[in-house]
């Protein structure tokens, strides 16, 4: 006879498996020209893009992987004439930290790129939670 559940009455659950946010290291190809613009990242942007520690923001969704850490410093404020983006580009919004597009990316973009995130390294940016620390490796 199956009675009808009461005020109280707990759910099983199973047992609770621990969750532990590791590194994620993001392997970056830089770009090799200049852009469109004839803008150049800074120098000291690709060494604190490089060097510094991100966390996965929990504003991040399938359009971008965006990031909490220091921002970077950019060559001109404001937006740009917008450009073709593509998958795993590595932009810089206003507030300066790095935005990855992942795969519902706008077609356009108005912002320095600094890069793009190798095509091996993207299922596992896709796949990273808020709070996954982030490191961008350059990849030659």
């Amino acid at each position: 006879m199956v009675r009808l559940r009461r005020r109280g009455d707990g759910w099983p659950a199973g047992r609770i498996i621990a969750f532990t946010v590791g590194v994620l290291s993001i392997l970056l190809v830089m770009c090799t020209k200049l852009n469109d613009y004839g803008m150049v990242t800074p120098p000291a942007a690709l060494r604190t893009l490089t060097t510094a520690a991100y966390r996965v923001s929990p504003h991040s969704n399938r359009i971008g992987l965006r990031t909490e850490g220091p921002a970077l410093e950019r060559a001109r404020d404001g937006e740009l004439p917008s450009e073709g983006m593509v998958l795993g580009a590595v932009q810089v919004p206003p507030d300066g930290r790095p935005v990855v597009f992942l795969n519902d990316h706008p077609t356009t973009g108005g912002y320095p790129v600094v890069g793009v995130v190798a095509e091996t390294a993207l299922a596992g940016a896709a796949q990273a939670v808020p709070g996954t620390r982030v490191r961008f490796v350059v990849r030659a």
